[in-house]
């Protein structure tokens, strides 16, 4: 589990080396649960109010082991962008994760692909 965390996070920091991504590892629900946070900002001293939560690119993981096969669902996620409608502060972007269960090869394969697909979304 730690080498899957590991390659999650490097993977991210590749494609964002300025973002923030934290991943941890807890005994939740289910045993071996895997948060991931990721955000564009990696200093929080740039984000707005200072509150993580800010990040206009905050997304939130969670990787669930059931005896070998892993489940990465979506928590939470989107970009904020200049309004679209004219009353609004801010617009959220859908990002297009979908859940995958596999091995932690497969699921580090589909973060590598999906961390660079969201990269060209936000260019």
């Amino acid at each position: 589990m730690n080498n899957l965390m590991t390659e999650i996070q490097t993977s991210f920091l590749d494609v964002f080396p300025k973002g923030y991504c934290v991943v941890n590892k807890f005994n939740g629900l289910t045993d071996n649960t895997i948060s991931i946070t990721i955000g564009l900002v990696g200093d929080i001293n740039d984000v707005t109010s200072k509150i993580r939560e800010n990040d206009p690119m905050l997304h939130k993981f969670l990787i669930f082991d059931n005896n070998g096969i892993l489940s990465a669902e979506s928590v939470s996620g989107r970009l904020d962008i200049n309004p679209l409608e004219k009353y609004y502060a801010m617009s959220g972007l859908k990002t297009g994760f979908r859940k995958t269960t596999g091995n932690p090869e497969k699921i580090v394969k589909m973060y590598s692909k999906w961390f660079s697909k969201l990269k060209s979304i936000v260019e």
